[in-house]
């Protein structure tokens, strides 16, 4: 297993980054005969294997993944924060960005979500391209988290993958959802009872 990380996504550019690339190269057999139906996942750097994946299997490469997500935090706020992380061989990458505090959600005193915005990407099969928000929140001392989930995207590595992300705007669907729970905390907060002038009602 390789584990590389960078801190501080946005003041390094993707090309600092060592992102590795993939290739589908074609199978022979002992003979000598290309094997059909099937297809290797090599690093164009190492030519090592990855995996082995059926011929329809689409490479969408981890650069690809990357800049999606980084362009979609920094555009709602440049100074988001993020790890990305390589996993399996380079076959697996996970990227996370987190918002600052300025951009927390209060829903009551001393009480508020923090934003982030999270993609997987593999090249072995072992995980779709996906995209999700998360509003983090921390609900008792002893550090629980607990997660808010307001939008996700998926899809599998099939010819039509690039297609499908280039029409789903990750950047505009972050915003609403950062919006859309600004709007339900706001709505939460002011509907909030006090408790004792809540037992005081009661008796």
């Amino acid at each position: 297993m390789t584990l590389s990380i960078v801190n501080n996504i946005q003041e390094t550019s993707a090309q600092e980054i060592a992102f590795p690339s993939f290739e589908k190269k074609v199978i022979y057999d002992a003979q000598g005969n290309p094997i059909e139906g099937f297809s290797a996942i090599t690093n164009t750097e190492t030519e090592k294997v990855n995996a082995i994946m059926s011929s329809r299997y689409t490479i969408f490469n981890h650069e690809e993944a990357y800049e999606i997500i980084e362009k979609a935090a920094t555009n709602l706020c440049p100074e988001a924060k993020g790890d990305v992380n390589f996993y399996s061989n380079d076959g697996f990458m996970k990227v996370s960005y987190l918002l600052p505090e300025s951009y927390n959600v209060e829903v009551g005193e001393g009480d508020s979500l923090r934003t982030r915005l999270v993609g997987y990407n593999s090249v072995d099969g072992s995980k779709s391209l996906t995209f999700h928000v998360d509003f983090e929140r921390l609900v008792c001392a002893n550090g629980m988290v607990g997660f808010s989930r307001e939008f996700s995207f998926s899809r599998r590595h099939s010819k039509f993958i690039h297609e499908d992300t280039n029409n789903f705007d990750i950047a505009a669907q972050l915003e609403y959802a950062w919006k859309k729970v600004q709007e339900n905390a706001a709505m939460l907060k002011n509907n909030a009872v006090d408790f004792d002038k809540g037992m005081s009602a009661i008796k």
